[in-house]
């Protein structure tokens, strides 16, 4: 261990973990882990004192379930950047995306066969698209699209839905395609994803209907609105928090974000003027999963008590989630979000930073034949 504490950091700053190691105060696995984070950390090498402070912040983040220490070993891994700053909620949301990355990469090296008799006969033998029938294929859409679809490769492979890739307008869209029961109309579609999870419009949601032949009426209890409705309705958080921010005197708040690079989070959130106290609010998170055996979304709710701030922040990532826009991937994007408490107004505004690119080219050949596959 003393070889990794002398490397590339200078002893004024690993004189204090060299001394914790040797009292026992704190495991090896801890000063690994922080000694890693300051090496993917560009900013640390302007001040990697902050590397004991952030010390502490592990220690406590890992007792409350977040799993920093995974994430910074993943990252490792990846060759991936990381702030020492993030919050608790980013260093879980970070972990949860390296850690989706991973399986796909694990899937993209295998190469499961996918049985989907059950799918095949019942979509056109030719689309501007494919079926996805191997795990090499879904990891590679998975890491092409940067979502979470290699989470569906157990599904598929027990003939519970099947995934297709399908282009509209040059624009690459992953589709679950969901069994229904109803012989009329055996078939349906689930959730609709182009890259970084962007949803589509109600257009789009269409034209995919129409290109795979299905109906939009499977009897299933699914329709267009509830495929694509809003995961979290921040609005009415908005409300909650209204009456407290005008109880504190508080004329207007800011919630300020930026991100690239596969990087981002709200900067802060700025009171105008600041309270004198910390308030507590109470918010609703909701969550919904679709049940398979049901064939219909279950929409989930639950009440959390938040400090005020912390309740702005939530509220402003749903809001970001909704919007669609990737603002922290590649050129990334940027934004504020601004309460009028006075007048009871909030205005958003989210900019992306994009070098557009499309696909003009896309064909599968075999190579023996010459003829295109589908």
């Amino acid at each position: 261990m003393s070889e990794v504490i002398d490397a590339g950091f200078p002893k004024k700053v690993t004189m204090p973990f060299t001394c914790l190691l040797k009292s026992g105060q704190v495991s090896e696995e801890y000063i690994q882990a922080v000694l890693d984070a300051g090496k993917l950390d560009p900013s640390i090498s302007g001040d990697p004192t902050r590397l004991l402070a952030f010390l502490s912040g592990l220690i406590a983040m890992q007792a409350n379930g977040i799993p920093v220490i995974d994430a910074i070993s993943m990252a490792r891994r990846q060759k991936r950047r990381l702030n020492i700053l993030w919050s608790p909620r980013r260093w879980r949301e970070e972990h949860d995306l390296m850690a989706r990355y991973e399986t796909m990469a694990r899937l993209s090296a295998e190469n499961v066969a996918y049985d989907l008799s059950a799918f095949l006969p019942h979509l056109p033998a030719r689309f501007p698209g494919y079926i996805i029938r191997t795990s090499r294929r879904l990891g590679m859409e998975g890491l092409r699209q940067r979502h979470c679809v290699a989470s569906y490769h157990s599904r598929i492979r027990d003939g519970k839905c099947a995934i297709a890739s399908v282009f509209v307008d040059k624009v690459r869209w992953t589709v679950e395609i969901l069994p229904t029961g109803n012989p009329d109309s055996p078939l349906t579609i689930g959730m609709i994803r182009s890259r970084f999870n962007q949803r589509p419009s109600q257009g789009i949601i269409r034209r995919i209907y129409e290109i795979l032949g299905l109906e939009t009426d499977a009897g299933n209890g699914l329709s267009n609105s509830t495929l694509e409705d809003n995961v979290y309705r921040y609005m009415q958080n908005l409300q909650r928090v209204l009456p407290v921010l005008r109880a504190l005197d508080i004329e207007s708040v800011e919630v300020c974000f930026d991100g690239s690079g596969d990087s981002g989070s709200i900067d802060g959130v700025y009171f105008q003027p600041e309270p004198d106290e910390q308030v507590m609010v109470e918010i609703v998170r909701r969550q919904r999963h679709f049940d398979h055996q049901q064939r219909r979304w279950i929409v989930t709710e639950n009440s959390v008590n938040l400090a005020l701030s912390e309740a702005i922040e939530e509220i402003a990532y749903d809001w970001l989630e909704e919007t669609g826009v990737d603002w922290y991937n590649g050129e990334g994007g940027y934004g504020e979000m601004m309460i009028d408490v006075g007048d009871g107004q909030v205005t958003m505004e989210v900019n992306q930073r994009m070098i557009e690119t499309s696909t003009e080219v896309y064909r599968t050949v075999d190579i023996e034949t010459g003829e295109d596959i589908e």
